[in-house]
């Protein structure tokens, strides 16, 4: 794959088609959108949305989900609001997502063939135990997600947090939480 991607960016680059994706770095509505890595969703939630690419940043993590408050997601939301004046946080969950009651187990089974030192496991054993899970509720994940963005202590009280359900095959949202202010 990676030979193919490379021929075709020399042709996209000496064809000069890259012109028509400048923009500004900054967002046209000032919003963070925090979405699934589920493929379904890289055209349809735009979409869904009135939106075009150049309207939101996105930030996709598997789940919509936001663990740690100063974890990777945590870390482009803070430059986001910082950097891009964004306004509002959408946290985006979907429907039928491999997200949905996955245990940590259930993945280091399908890796079997995967093996860590035995004194790595020693000294993350308990983290590993649980670094993987899903949840449970679409609902109560997203609900979890705004809850985290809310007590964060870099996020301004005054951003707008919302969060959402999306279906992945149709496009229709439902709201799960509205503008809720922290």
């Amino acid at each position: 794959m990676l030979g193919e991607i490379l021929d075709y960016n020399k042709l996209f680059v000496s064809r000069q088609k890259y012109k028509k994706y400048v923009l500004d770095k900054k967002p046209n509505k000032e919003i963070v959108i925090i979405s699934c890595m589920d493929a379904r969703l890289t055209e349809l939630l735009p979409h869904a949305l009135n939106m075009k690419n150049s309207d939101y940043v996105s930030i996709t993590t598997a789940g919509a989900m936001i663990p740690h408050l100063f974890d990777s997601i945590m870390k482009s939301l803070i430059v986001a609001i910082s950097q891009f004046d964004v306004k509002e946080i959408l946290v985006i969950g979907h429907s039928d997502c491999g997200m949905d009651c996955l245990k940590t187990n259930d993945i280091y089974e399908q890796t079997n063939d995967v093996s860590f030192p035995e004194d790595f496991t020693d000294k993350y054993k308990s983290f590993l135990l649980n670094w993987l899970d899903g949840f449970n509720s679409y609902e109560e994940n997203i609900i979890s997600s705004m809850n985290m963005l809310k007590s964060h202590p870099l996020v301004p009280e005054n951003i707008l947090v919302h969060g959402l359900l999306i279906n992945p095959e149709t496009g229709e949202l439902t709201l799960v939480a509205s503008g809720e202010k922290h």
